[in-house]
């Protein structure tokens, strides 16, 4: 009889010590963590990207210190404050003796974010020679919603040395609505964005 009780006893004891070593090498992974572990949550959208404006939406770049001719992604981000995001429309406004759009990359030089694949993402690559990049999105159905949605990437190439936060706050909102094509308001100072 004593042999049948640890028969029962040793499975489930055998499953939370498996949960106890994993947990603790997930830990160790995490906050010590070699580079390709670093590399995989960074690429799987764990990571927290950097919000310095604390605007709603925002611009974000891996690369902080560019140099010139060095091809780089600039990320739009949204926290949506609850809303299903069904349309965005916005200007990046930039110095073109700083950077330019590539529109040979993406789609005239916008790519789909990692949250957009429901969008139908465009630009007008017209207008970008006047620094200006006029670019939306609109989705129907499982569309974004959270506080950190990679919504749309604009590719752009660096013409000079340059710090990413001096163009960081160069975005302006023009246009936001949920999925009904109901706006969702908003306010604009000094380059940030808030939703209301």
């Amino acid at each position: 009889m004593h042999s049948k009780k640890k028969q029962k006893i040793l499975p489930s004891t055998m499953v939370l010590i498996a949960l106890w070593i994993t947990g603790i090498l997930t830990v160790v992974l995490l906050f010590k963590g070699d580079g390709s572990t670093k590399k995989a949550l960074k690429q799987s959208g764990k990571t927290i990207v950097k919000n310095e404006s604390k605007s709603d939406v925002w611009l974000y770049s891996t690369n902080e210190n560019l140099k010139s001719g060095e091809d780089f992604d600039i990320n739009v981000y949204a926290n949506t404050k609850g809303n299903n995001l069904g349309v965005f429309a916005l200007d990046f406004n930039f110095d073109k003796n700083i950077l330019v759009v590539d529109i040979s990359k993406g789609k005239d030089g916008l790519s789909k974010g990692r949250d957009g694949e429901n969008f139908i993402v465009m630009s007008n690559p017209n207008d970008i020679s006047d620094g200006h990049f006029r670019f939306s999105g609109i989705c129907a159905q499982d569309c974004a919603n959270g506080d950190q949605k990679h919504i749309a990437t604009i590719h752009a190439k660096s013409e000079a040395d340059l710090n990413f936060s001096d163009i960081a706050n160069q975005l302006e909102l023009k246009e936001l609505a949920d999925d009904f094509g109901k706006p969702i308001a908003f306010e604009e100072k000094n380059g940030v964005i808030i939703i209301k």
